[in-house]
């Protein structure tokens, strides 16, 4: 029977203090699909959701090298809000306003989409959901 490598984690030979916790990280989501990504504390779910999103309040010191393609074309900055979305772990929704008014407000304050638009969208995703 042979022995299978264990995976390490890289430290970075020019900063002993800096740990890889990302690398050669691929996926699949098929279009208008809900994907999930699981994983144990700390392993880096958060992370690359930040880094695809470009949601990047990293540490000081942190390096990120990355290449980010869909269907293998490489995504620009600023394109991720075209191909998909996420809700930071943060993420705060008033309570006593409809999913209807929570996706207009986040809209309203993540676009500069006329009013009629975002209402308009805001009642697409209704109905998609």
């Amino acid at each position: 029977m042979k022995k299978q490598a264990v995976p390490r984690i890289r430290i970075d030979p020019e900063n002993s203090n800096l740990k890889q916790i990302l690398t050669n990280c691929n996926g699949f989501a098929k279009p208008g699909e809900m994907l999930a990504i699981m994983g144990a504390s700390g392993s880096g779910k958060t992370s690359l959701l930040n880094i695809l999103g470009e949601r990047l309040d990293v540490s000081a010191g942190c390096k990120i090298n990355k290449e980010i393609r869909a269907n293998n074309i490489p995504v620009l900055k600023g394109d991720f809000g075209k191909l998909g979305a996420f809700v930071m772990q943060d993420d705060i929704l008033i309570e006593t306003m409809t999913p209807y008014e929570s996706f207009c407000f986040a809209a309203r304050l993540r676009t500069n989409l006329p009013e009629q638009r975002v209402q308009a969208k805001a009642q697409d995703m209704i109905n998609r959901l």
